[in-house]
């Protein structure tokens, strides 16, 4: 397989900036990294928040659990989510992609997007 390939397939199925690890692009690698992780952590967060708050709302005194009940608990969860969860969402995945397009570019010696970064 080519370099290029291996690197934007690195970056695309494993973890953005691990196709620029690959390169050597270290720097710039482990940024792509950082941010998303970072991302990925505050979604987790707020992932777990809304789990916490589904299991609180349900109520258990019955013994079992209903389907339903659980639908419904998040589903009134889900109406409370932090707004900027969404964007993150969406950042993470253009991230994924332009890290990905990113490792390509540099691998196939082209421009790249971010031209002060070694």
């Amino acid at each position: 397989m080519k370099k290029p390939t291996k690197a934007a397939l690195l970056s695309l199925f494993v973890f953005p900036g691990t196709g620029h690890l690959l390169l050597k692009k270290y720097q710039r690698g482990l940024i792509w990294i950082g941010v998303t992780a970072a991302l990925l952590i505050f979604l987790i967060k707020n992932i777990m928040k809304m789990a916490e708050k589904v299991i609180g709302d349900m109520d258990v005194s019955q013994g079992a659990i209903d389907i339903n009940q659980i639908a419904d608990a998040a589903t009134q969860a889900s109406l409370n989510v932090n707004p900027w969860v969404s964007v993150a969402n969406w950042v993470v995945l253009i991230i994924w992609v332009v890290a990905a397009i990113d490792a390509y570019r540099i691998a196939k010696g082209k421009k790249i997007f971010i031209k002060n970064l070694p």
